[in-house]
C-alpha cells in the first residue's frame, strides 16, 4: 500500500489570489467589526461620564522681612518638595475638604448617566445622623408634581421608605432630615451620599496632583480632575487659600516655640547670675545693688520689646480695620494680618463666620435674583457679622493703645531707677563679678539678641505662596477623549482584522487549481471546467445555449478525451460522483450527456440519489414516478423515462423518497436496470450520491466504465483528496478521471494550463495538452527542468 501523501494544514507561503478570495469571503465580518467597533467608541463616549481638569500655576518664594536685617541660618528657604509633599497630604487635603460642601453629593438622576449638582442642587438638605451605617448610602428622593416626597434607601439587603414634603422634618431609622427648595422645583429623581471623612481624603487625595515645573524658580503647577467643572476650579482656589493660611501658621507656630525655648534659658541664666553672686559675697552695697541693677536691665528689656510688639499690633489691627471697611470681601488677606497678632485665637471664630457668610452669599447668588429672601437673609447676617468684627477690633486697638500707654510709663519709670543705680554705683558697679558671673551675662545677652530676632522674624513672615496663574478649567474634558478613544477604536478594529484575516489565510485548505490535485494524483487525468458566470437555467443545460462559451468548449473536450481512452469508443456507463452536496456533480452530468446527445449519441441520465433529488427540480419533472418506484415494482421503464428539451437527451428522475434507499440501490433489479438500458441507450450517465457522505456509489463505480470524481474549485477541502485515494485503493475503478469544477485561472500562479481551461496526463508515452498533441518523453523531461528551475526563481 502506498504511503499516504500529507497535505499542509496550513498555507505555509503566501498567494495574493488566495488572500484576495479570503478577503472577498470576510469582508462582511470585517465590516461587522468595524461596525461593533465604532459602536464601541461612540457608546462609550455618549455614556461615559466626562471628567473635566483645573490647572493652576503658583510659585513659592519666602519672604521675610527680618531677613533684611538679620541673616540668620534659622531663615533659609524650606525646600520646595517638602512644600509639594505638603500639598498632597491627607492632614492637607482634611483642611481643604473641610472648607467646602463635599460631605454630602446630591445627583440628578438620568436614563444613564447620573450627575452631580455641586453647589446648584435645586434644594438645601440639612441632616442629623442616627445610625452611622447611613453614611456613604445611596438615599433615593423623587420629587412628584404636588412637590410630594417619596424617600427610600437599601442597608444590608433591607429597603427603608417614607414619603414627605418640603420644610417638614423626615425620620428614618438611620437619619432625619429636611429639604427646602431653593426656587420653584420640577418633578425629578434625585440621590444623595453622605460621604465620611475618610473616604473623602482618600478620594480628593489622588484627584490633586502637583508637577513641579522649575525647582530653581520654585514654580509649581497644581492640577485636580472631577467630574464636575466647577468643583475643579472650586478646589484648586481653596488649596491655594489654605496653604496660604497653612504656611502662616507653620512658620508663626515654629517661631513662637523657638522663643519659648529662648525664655526658658534666660530665666535659668537669670537664676545662675544670681547664685554665682551671692555666693561670693559681692554687693555694691548693703541693698544688694547689682541684683537690683541687673533685675531693672533687665525689666527694660521686656518692657520695650512688649512696647514694640504692641506697637506693631496697633498698626495691624488697624491695617484689618482698614482692610475690613475697604476691602470687606478679601477676606484671606485679613486671615494673614490678624494671624500674626496675639488675638488671633479670639479673632478667629469671628473671622470664619463672617468668611462662610460670604462664601454661601457668592453661591446663592449665582442662583438667586438679587432681592430675594434668602440673598437678603445673608446680606443681614454679612453686615450684623461685620459691624460685630469691626467693633471688636476698635476695643482691642483701644486696649493696646492704653497698654501701649502704661508700657511706656513704666518704661520711664525704670530707667529713671536705673540712673540713679548707675549713679550710685559709678565705673566700678562690675568689677566684682567673677569669671564666671562675666560669662554667664555674656550667653543671657546673647539670647535676649537672638529673642530679639525671633521676635522679628514672627512679625515679618508671610505666607510664600504666589499665584502665577489662576486656577482654570481646560476647554475640553480630559476623559474621554474623542479623538485618541477613535484611534484606539481603529487600532483595535485593524488588529482584530488583521489577525483575523491572517489565521483565515492560514488555515484555508478549499482546492483552487489543478495544481493543488496533481501534486498527489501525477498519474491521473485531471480536467478543468472554467467558471461560468451567465445565466444558468433551472435545467442546468446550457451547451445548446452558450455553443461558443468556454465552458461549452471545455466539455467538448472532456468528450474528446473519453473517445481518447476509449480507443474511439465512447464508455457505455459512466458515474459522476463528489464528496459532498455542492460540488456540482449533477450540473456536469446534465451538460455532459448534453454535449454527448448533440454528437447523435441516444444519452439518458439515471438520478441516483434517493435522498435529495435534484434533476427532478430542475427540468420541471411533475411525474411522482422514478427509480425508486421502478424498483419497488410500482411501474415499468418506459413509465419513468422523460424527455429534454434535446431529443436524443432523456433522464430517469428519482421518483418518491423511499424508506431504505440503500437496499434499492444494491439490489439484482438495480443490476439488471443497468444492464438493460444500457441496451436501449448509447451512453447512461449516472448522477449518484456524494460518495463522501454515504456508500450508496459505490457500487456503480465497480460497475463502471468511466467514473469522474468532481471537486469545485474554492469550495472543495484539500482533505477531499484523501477519499480519491481511498477510492482508488479499495474500489481500482476504471478509467478514473478527476474534474475540477469552476476553476478561475487568475488564482493559479506559474501553472500548466490550456487555452480551453484544462490539462491532463495520460498513458506513460507522453503527456497531452488542450489540443491533444503528443509530447515526447525528450519534451517532457525538458519541460520539467523548465519548471524545476522557474519555481527557484
Amino acid at each position: 500500500m502506498d504511503e499516504k501523501p500529507k497535505i499542509p494544514k496550513y498555507n505555509n507561503e503566501f498567494n495574493p489570489y488566495i488572500f484576495k478570495i479570503v478577503f472577498k469571503k470576510n469582508l462582511w465580518l470585517l465590516l461587522l467589526y468595524l461596525f461593533v467597533t465604532l459602536f464601541i467608541v461612540f457608546a462609550s463616549i455618549r455614556y461615559t461620564k466626562p471628567v473635566y481638569q483645573a490647572k493652576a500655576v503658583i510659585q513659592l518664594n519666602i519672604e521675610n522681612r527680618a531677613s533684611e536685617v538679620i541673616s540668620s541660618s534659622a531663615l533659609n528657604k524650606d525646600n520646595i518638595y517638602t512644600s509639594v509633599e505638603v500639598l498632597s497630604s491627607p492632614e492637607f487635603i482634611k483642611r481643604v475638604i473641610k472648607q467646602l460642601p463635599l460631605n454630602t453629593s446630591i445627583y440628578a438622576k438620568g436614563k444613564i448617566l447620573d450627575f452631580e449638582l455641586y453647589r446648584s442642587a435645586p434644594f438645601l438638605f440639612t441632616y442629623e445622623i442616627i445610625d452611622s451605617l447611613i453614611i456613604n448610602k445611596l438615599i433615593n428622593i423623587e420629587i412628584k408634581n404636588d412637590n410630594t416626597i417619596d424617600i427610600f434607601y437599601k442597608i444590608n439587603n433591607n429597603t427603608y421608605a417614607t414619603q414627605g414634603t418640603f420644610y417638614d422634618t423626615i425620620i428614618l431609622d438611620h437619619i432625619k432630615f429636611v429639604l427646602i427648595p431653593k426656587d420653584e422645583i420640577k418633578e425629578g429623581d434625585y440621590c444623595i451620599i453622605i460621604h465620611d471623612l475618610p473616604s473623602l481624603i482618600k478620594q480628593y487625595r489622588y484627584q490633586l496632583s502637583t508637577n513641579i515645573l522649575n525647582p530653581n524658580a520654585g514654580s509649581i503647577e497644581l492640577s485636580f480632575s472631577d467630574q464636575n467643572p466647577l468643583k475643579c476650579v472650586d478646589f484648586l482656589n481653596t488649596v491655594i487659600q489654605e496653604y496660604k493660611f497653612f504656611d502662616v501658621e507653620q512658620r508663626t507656630m515654629s517661631a513662637r516655640s523657638m522663643l519659648e525655648y529662648i525664655d526658658q534659658q534666660l530665666e535659668s541664666l537669670e537664676d545662675i547670675i544670681k547664685q554665682q553672686s551671692g555666693n561670693d559675697n559681692i554687693a555694691l552695697s548693703t541693698n544688694d545693688t547689682f541684683t537690683s541693677f541687673f533685675s531693672l536691665k533687665q525689666e527694660i528689656n521686656k518692657l520695650e520689646l512688649e512696647i514694640e510688639r504692641i506697637n506693631d499690633e496697633i498698626v495691624i489691627l488697624n491695617k484689618s480695620q482698614e482692610i475690613l471697611n475697604k476691602d470687606s470681601l478679601n477676606t484671606s488677606r485679613l486671615i494673614v494680618y490678624l494671624s500674626q497678632t496675639s488675638y488671633y485665637n479670639i479673632l478667629s471664630t469671628f473671622v470664619n463666620e463672617y468668611r462662610s457668610l460670604l462664601e454661601q452669599y457668592l453661591a446663592l447668588s449665582a442662583i438667586y435674583s438679587t432681592n430675594t429672601y434668602t440673598l437678603e437673609q445673608l446680606k443681614w447676617k454679612i453686615h450684623y457679622s461685620k459691624n460685630s468684627l469691626n467693633d471688636i477690633l476698635e476695643t482691642l486697638i483701644e486696649r493696646s493703645n492704653f497698654q501701649l500707654s502704661s508700657l511706656k510709663k513704666q518704661l520711664q519709670n525704670y530707667k529713671s531707677k536705673l540712673s540713679n543705680i548707675e549713679k550710685k554705683a559709678g565705673i566700678t558697679t562690675m568689677e566684682p563679678l567673677t569669671d564666671i558671673s562675666q560669662s554667664s551675662l555674656k550667653y543671657y545677652e546673647q539670647f535676649l539678641n537672638k529673642k530679639l530676632e525671633y521676635t522679628l522674624y514672627v512679625a515679618g513672615i508671610v505666607s510664600d505662596l504666589v499665584v502665577l496663574e489662576e486656577p482654570t478649567l481646560l476647554s475640553n474634558p480630559i476623559y474621554p477623549n474623542k479623538t485618541k478613544s477613535l484611534i484606539i477604536g481603529l487600532f483595535i478594529f485593524i488588529l482584530i482584522s488583521t489577525s483575523t484575516l491572517i489565521w483565515k489565510y492560514i488555515k484555508y485548505d478549499n482546492i483552487l487549481s489543478i495544481q493543488d490535485i496533481e501534486s498527489l494524483f501525477p498519474d491521473t487525468p485531471i480536467l478543468s471546467l472554467p467558471l461560468f458566470n451567465g445565466d444558468i437555467p433551472d435545467s442546468q443545460l446550457i451547451i445548446h445555449k452558450y455553443k461558443r462559451s468556454l465552458l461549452t468548449e471545455s466539455f467538448r473536450k472532456i468528450k474528446s478525451h473519453l473517445l481518447l481512452i476509449n480507443q474511439d469508443n465512447i464508455p457505455k456507463v459512466i458515474v459522476i460522483t463528489s464528496t459532498i452536496p455542492g460540488e456540482g456533480k449533477t450540473f456536469i452530468a446534465i451538460n455532459l450527456g448534453g454535449i454527448l446527445a448533440l454528437s447523435n449519441k441516444k444519452v439518458l441520465i439515471i438520478d441516483t440519489d434517493l435522498r435529495r433529488p435534484k434533476m427532478s427540480i430542475g427540468f420541471n419533472n411533475k411525474s411522482e414516478l422514478g427509480l425508486s418506484s421502478y424498483l419497488q415494482g410500482e411501474c415499468s421503464i418506459e413509465q419513468c423515462i422523460c424527455h429534454t428539451e434535446l431529443s436524443n437527451l432523456f433522464y430517469f428522475p428519482a421518483g418518491p423518497l423511499p424508506e431504505y434507499p440503500n437496499e434499492l440501490l444494491t439490489s439484482n433489479k438495480m443490476d439488471k436496470l443497468i444492464e438493460e438500458l444500457t441496451q436501449s441507450y448509447d451512453i447512461v450517465i449516472l448522477d449518484t450520491p456524494p460518495i463522501g457522505l454515504i456508500s450508496d456509489a459505490t457500487k456503480f463505480i465497480m460497475l463502471a466504465d468511466t467514473t469522474f470524481y468532481v471537486f469545485r474549485s474554492d469550495f472543495s477541502k484539500k482533505e477531499f483528496l484523501y477519499n480519491v485515494k481511498k477510492l482508488k485503493q479499495e474500489l481500482n475503478p476504471k478509467n478514473l478521471i478527476l474534474v475540477l469544477n469552476g476553476f478561475n485561472e487568475k488564482y493559479i500562479r506559474k501553472a500548466k494550463y490550456s487555452n480551453y481551461g484544462y490539462e491532463y496526463k495520460y498513458d506513460i508515452y507522453g503527456y497531452y495538452d488542450g489540443y491533444g498533441v503528443k509530447e515526447t518523453k525528450q519534451s517532457k523531461s525538458m519541460k520539467k527542468y523548465l519548471n524545476y528551475f522557474s519555481k527557484k526563481k
